[in-house]
């Protein structure tokens, strides 16, 4: 799932976490309500459902708990959609919250319109996730027998395997990956490998925010480039042995060859805002690059 919308918001992102000023275009079609999005989270299950029907006429919507919707219609299974995130935004960032929570519900409109097909090797990607998603996603998995294939990376970010799709992405599950004749394991080599193939990262093209941080931006699996562990080591080989790295959203990877005290708390900042910015936001934890993995970084 690529387009010009993630990387225009990627850039935008990297200009948030050094600056902390932005604006935007307004390209998203609003619903025809004008009314405030309601601040509790009962009032604004039910205003996104009346957005989602505005969305999506022909399909059959029902809340079914707070911040909780189902979709259906004839001849299609019923999807769950969840409003925690964009709820989350709307909280923080409270003057985007309809072009935010419209474009959210459009995509969810695109994506269940979409005609199933059988999952290639191809379109599997790693991408990261938080503690709290994979939560939710595993309860809703579980709730179908299923269990996602993910695990964690370190601190609350977490890894998991995706299938790209032309508009959206979905989660692999175990029983998707047997059917691919791959272990778990081999899942995520395969969907690490593919983010390898299209996103080595090029650190003589990152964007310097300051004399210390520097970051990427880029699309939906910008933020992958965090799972190829071997490129981050010879980063950190050419940088004296240590890199420090952020993921404040996915389509944006921070990050600095030192660990002084200003350079930590330079990318803590630049992290928490890209955070407070993002309708997707990830983490503002520091991460630092080991020959085993990462590790949390202390404050």
């Amino acid at each position: 799932m690529r387009n010009s919308a993630w990387a225009r918001g990627a850039f935008l992102a990297l200009a948030l976490v050094a600056a902390a000023h932005a604006s935007t275009n307004d390209n998203t079609t609003k619903p025809t309500a004008v009314s405030a999005v309601p601040p509790e989270r009962q009032g604004f299950t039910l205003y996104a459902a009346g957005v989602m029907r505005q969305v999506a006429p022909d399909a059959i919507v029902d809340v079914t708990g707070d911040l909780a919707l189902t979709v259906s219609a004839k001849e299609r299974s019923k999807q769950e959609v969840f409003l925690d995130r964009i709820y989350d935004f709307c909280q923080r960032v409270p003057d985007q919250c309809v072009k935010a929570l419209t474009g959210f519900l459009q995509n969810v409109s695109i994506t269940f319109t979409e005609k199933a097909s059988p999952t290639e090797l191809s379109q599997l990607r790693a991408v990261v996730r938080t503690q709290a998603y994979i939560d939710s996603m595993s309860a809703m998995f579980k709730a179908h027998g299923e269990d996602v294939v993910a695990r964690r990376i370190a601190g609350e970010l977490w890894e998991v395997c995706a299938i790209d799709e032309p508009t959206t992405v979905h989660y692999l599950n175990r029983g998707q990956a047997a059917k691919l004749g791959l272990t778990e394991a081999q899942a995520f080599q395969r969907c690490e490998s593919n983010i390898g193939d299209q996103y080595n990262p090029d650190f003589s093209k990152a964007v310097r925010l300051d004399d210390a941080v520097y970051g990427f931006g880029g699309d939906y699996y910008q933020s992958s480039i965090l799972l190829l562990h071997d490129a981050w080591g010879k980063k950190a080989e050419e940088s004296g042995g240590t890199i420090l790295v952020a993921v404040p959203e996915p389509t944006v990877i921070l990050f600095a060859t030192g660990d002084s005290p200003r350079t930590v708390t330079r990318l803590r900042e630049m992290a928490g805002k890209g955070v407070h910015a993002s309708e997707r936001p990830l983490s503002s934890q520091v991460l630092k690059w080991t020959p085993a993995g990462w590790d949390v970084l202390s404050p």
